[in-house]
């Protein structure tokens, strides 16, 4: 998204942030933004797990059949498969990596970083209406202007096929959230192997 901003909008006048809680995932963005021509102003890497408190809570780095990490929650495999090859549709057993502590926060504890909020793109597991539980102050600052938010969503069916263990984010607990902005209205969806629910606020 930075280089489509700086390279083909040719703005060069925004700041972009990503949370991601595995520091190994942490550092790749930071080495690849310093790759393209990117500092640390431009686009900061922050190293927590987004939710509705500040606190300190435990989670698994996910390991996978195609790399030692992917950064995701850990869950359970389903144990059956299905036509559908995207989907889970070979290993059967557990793919969860050894359990780590790390910080929860609040989007709005870095209010001072984020805001004003352009953009925001949660794909955070099944935590998104939890993370928007705790960006309140940012969704409401009339300083904002114009806003997008995309927010992972899955299906029942989608969530089946990851397992029990996943965590199930279904339409309405996204919707009770930002039921609280009404100033965001629901616009096209965007489909792809998940369903990602879109809002956008226009200029105050």
């Amino acid at each position: 998204m930075a280089l489509y901003a700086r390279d083909t909008l040719k703005r060069d006048d925004l700041r972009f942030v990503a949370i991601e809680p595995n520091p190994v995932k942490a550092q790749w963005i930071r080495d690849c933004a310093a790759a393209n021509g990117f500092d640390e102003e431009t686009v900061r890497v922050i190293e927590c797990v987004l939710g509705d408190e500040t606190a300190l809570g435990s989670a698994s780095v996910r390991k996978s059949q195609y790399c030692d990490y992917d950064g995701r929650v850990s869950y359970e495999w389903a144990d059956y498969s299905d036509d559908d090859e995207k989907e889970n549709s070979s290993s059967t057993s557990s793919t969860t990596g050894a359990e780590q502590l790390y910080d929860v926060r609040r989007l709005d504890d870095f209010y001072d970083i984020i805001h004003p909020l352009g953009f925001l793109h949660l794909d955070v597991e099944g935590w998104e209406a939890a993370a928007l539980r705790g960006a309140s102050s940012l969704l409401t600052a009339s300083e904002c202007g114009q806003c997008y938010i995309l927010a992972e969503c899955f299906t029942f069916e989608q969530a089946r096929r990851r397992g029990p263990g996943f965590s199930l984010v279904q339409e309405h607990d996204i919707m009770s959230e930002m039921m609280k902005f009404p100033e965001f209205k629901r616009g096209e969806d965007l489909v792809d192997e998940e369903t990602n629910l879109f809002f956008v606020r226009d200029g105050l």
